[in-house]
């Protein structure tokens, strides 16, 4: 599945979707999710500085953080997630 089209039409997702990088990654995205983030009306990108394609493992509260978090202006008025300083 990760290595073939998606059944789905990303521009009728409604839904806020956090899109989350490593300035670093060098084995996903080359645009670090930037034509993803533009082709999902309530995409959130965020690029974190210094970190890699790991996110998960080295940044896990940052992650675990956008996943509860909705953007003020869209739903419940919470918080985005920090970007850990590197």
């Amino acid at each position: 599945m990760a290595m073939s089209p998606w059944p789905l039409e990303w521009t009728s997702l409604r839904c806020p979707v956090h899109i989350l990088f490593g300035a670093e990654d060098r084995s996903h995205s080359p645009d670090l999710g930037e034509h993803l983030g533009q082709r999902i009306p309530e995409a959130h990108r965020r690029v974190v500085d210094g970190a890699g394609g790991a996110l998960l493992w080295s940044h896990t509260a940052f992650v675990l953080e956008a996943c509860l978090a909705t953007d003020a202006g869209i739903a419940g008025g919470r918080a985005q997630p920090r970007i850990p300083s590197s």
